[in-house]
């Protein structure tokens, strides 16, 4: 009984050591870093009556951006711009239907 004891113990030891030693860092693991740019937009949501509108928004960002819709009644002009403030149209047409309709915007 003592031996199955020592024996339990010492794989216990030993699973302990190699799970410990496989998880260890690199100092490559330490130089990597994960930034993304800042970027805002005002106002960060819109909201549309049936009758459709055009609404101006400001992108403000770090570098370069674009922007898009993953719908085809959704327009957004300019599609891109460069770092700083871009002032954005979103223009949403009539809902002829009685469905409601949603969006979202990508900014990448």
């Amino acid at each position: 009984m003592a031996m199955k004891k020592i024996a339990m113990i010492l794989a216990t030891l030993l699973s302990a050591t190699l799970l410990l030693g496989g998880c260890q860092t690199t100092p490559d693991d330490e130089n990597i870093q994960t930034t993304y740019p800042k970027v805002v937009c005002t106002p960060a949501e819109l909201l549309f009556t049936h009758e459709g509108a055009t609404v101006e928004v400001a992108i403000d960002a770090e570098k370069d951006w674009g922007i898009s819709s993953s719908v085809d009644w959704c327009k957004v002009s300019p599609s891109g711009g460069i770092a700083g403030t871009t002032k954005v149209k979103v223009t949403v047409p009539e809902n002829k239907t009685n469905a409601a309709r949603q969006t979202q915007l990508t900014i990448r």
